[in-house]
């Protein structure tokens, strides 16, 4: 079962445009299912499919949890050592607001230095130049989470490895971003 990558970029783009009028714990466990739905797909496209697939990707089953597929993922070598941490991170992240009720935002020290140490921010700053570097670099960090998510999942998703890094779709990006600034 193939991804139609079109439709995963709209959903990636709507789901950046809600960052403005959801609550940040809507935004962060949005962020990381759209990886984990990501990870399925890829898992599916690269390595099984069909029936066996869904009996294994299923909550129940053998790789029904993110941490088991985004390791399977790694351990095929269909995503890289920068990618697999910041998903790493996607997911504590995730797991700090679903659980621990007195965070209610990404301010915190420790929230913020972990959504500024995702590779994928550094990345994509270093390879943007001029007003987009800036840009992003002045992201509040709910918002440079939700760029770093969207990112993440269009590259996990797709099979071209450089598809996150697309000019066409980081101008998407950042035009939706400065608009909802």
């Amino acid at each position: 079962m193939e991804i139609d990558i079109a439709a995963f970029q709209a959903e990636c783009a709507d789901y950046l445009g809600s960052w403005g009028v959801s609550a940040v714990i809507e935004i962060v466990i949005h962020g990381a299912s759209l990886i984990d739905t990501a990870i399925g797909h890829r898992i599916r496209a690269e390595i099984i499919g069909g029936s066996t697939a869904n009996a294994l990707l299923r909550p129940t089953g053998l790789l029904g949890d993110y941490s088991g597929k985004l390791q399977v993922l790694y351990c095929f070598k269909f995503i890289n050592k920068d990618t697999f941490q910041d998903c790493q991170s996607i997911s504590e992240l995730r797991n700090i607001f679903a659980h621990q009720r007195s965070v209610r935002n990404l301010d915190g020290s420790d929230q913020r230095a972990k959504v500024r140490s995702l590779n994928i921010l550094s990345a994509i700053s270093s390879k943007a130049s001029g007003l987009s570097a800036l840009i992003i670099d002045e992201l509040l960090p709910i918002q440079q989470f939700a760029l770093a998510s969207c990112l993440l999942a269009m590259d996990i998703a797709s099979a071209a490895a450089e598809s996150a890094f697309d000019a066409s779709v980081n101008c998407e990006i950042l035009r939706r971003l400065g608009s909802t600034a």
